[in-house]
């Protein structure tokens, strides 16, 4: 609830690579009762020799998150993920965004 007041108005940047991830992902788990929908982009994985077992779907289709943005109830307050081979400078921030970069 108090990251829920802090964050009002504001979109919280998580910035990078497997790192960021991990850290989205967390706090997204920790604010799963607070959150009202999870928009995720994925790509298809290429040239990478993953074994069905890290990445049961067809074709590799959802396992490579691109951006995600999860956005809570009853306030403007969002957390997004995007990863930093993605070109996040085209992203449209505000200047009370909070940018965390690993």
């Amino acid at each position: 609830e108090k990251l829920l007041r802090m964050l009002s108005g504001r979109t919280l940047y998580f910035l990078g690579d497997s790192l960021s991830i991990q850290q989205y992902q967390s706090l997204v788990c920790l604010a799963r009762s607070s959150i009202d929908s999870v928009d995720t982009d994925w790509s298809q994985l290429t040239g990478l020799s993953l074994s069905d077992a890290e990445c049961p779907y067809p074709n590799r289709e959802h396992c490579h998150v691109t951006k995600s943005c999860a956005t809570f109830k009853g306030t403007t307050a969002r957390m997004c993920l995007i990863r930093m081979k993605s070109n996040f400078w085209k992203v449209a921030t505000g200047w009370r965004d909070v940018i965390v970069m690993n």
